[in-house]
């Protein structure tokens, strides 16, 4: 029973971001009781996470589980996604895409690494610079600027379309980003959770594969 909660501990500190004594988790006998708590506590946490980080993190890590097909109990704020997409740069990009599909979270693209642009830039423009030549030489301007247009938009569209660099490190990183916070602490000193707003992601937390909620 003390290793159950002291693993419910551990996610809960996780999740919502403070510390929870022991002692108040294990008094707590439903889970809307434990909700109460919560919600009082983060409350009066000056700075407290949001409510929509939290539920931006249970949206990718619902995604992250069925596309991975991983356990989301594996799956904390804290998580690398290196550790878990895929190496090759196809299945990375796939399964990203199918992340920002199930989680409808607006995940950014993944980009190039800063060398690979750097590449593409070199080789780009000495592709660009003899079209627009061709049609600046002829005298006919607007079809050299249309060519010059039409080939940086393939190049930009290239780029982003095929990248493999990850935008963000951590699950929270992502998180922050979908809420729209992007890690820029708060100057409000309470959080704006109720006891329901806390009951929502807890029944999530305490949902077990099958479905069934594992009451407190």
């Amino acid at each position: 029973m003390a290793c159950a909660f002291a693993n419910l501990k551990a996610v809960l500190d996780d999740v919502f971001g403070i510390e929870i004594p022991m002692d108040e988790i294990e008094r707590a006998t439903t889970l809307e009781g434990l909700a109460d708590y919560l919600g009082d506590k983060l409350r009066r946490t000056p700075n407290a996470i949001s409510p929509d980080v939290v539920a931006a993190f249970l949206d990718i890590r619902r995604a992250v589980a069925v596309v991975m097909k991983r356990p989301k109990s594996e799956i904390q704020t804290s998580t690398n996604w290196k550790a878990l997409l895929p190496e090759t740069s196809a299945g990375r990009r796939q399964v990203w895409r199918e992340i920002q599909k199930i989680s409808q979270a607006s995940l950014p693209r993944l980009a190039w690494p800063g060398w690979t642009w750097g590449v593409m830039y070199t080789v780009g423009m000495m592709m660009l610079l003899p079209l627009a030549y061709v049609g600046f030489g002829q005298g006919t301007y607007w079809i050299g600027a249309i060519l010059l247009l039409l080939a940086l938009k393939v190049f930009v569209t290239i780029g982003r379309a095929t990248g493999t660099e990850l935008p963000h490190q951590t699950v929270a990183e992502s998180a922050r980003y979908v809420a729209t916070e992007r890690w820029t602490p708060s100057k409000v000193a309470y959080s704006p959770w109720t006891s329901a707003e806390v009951l929502k992601p807890l029944r999530e937390l305490f949902e077990n594969e099958s479905g069934e909620i594992m009451h407190v």
